[in-house]
């Protein structure tokens, strides 16, 4: 993974931390605050036959 703002390539670690803790985790380079946005629910489509 890596900063959406600047890039930067995020460590192993922070990686880790940023899936499993509920610290406020930033960029290093940048100093945003970092966190993984939610997959988008995908719509079942039913089709009638």
């Amino acid at each position: 993974g890596s900063c959406s703002a600047c890039f930067m390539k995020l460590r192993p670690q922070m990686q880790v931390e940023l899936k499993t803790s509920n610290k406020i985790i930033t960029c290093e380079s940048c100093t945003r605050i970092l966190y993984i946005a939610p997959e988008p629910e995908s719509k079942a489509v039913s089709q009638d036959v």
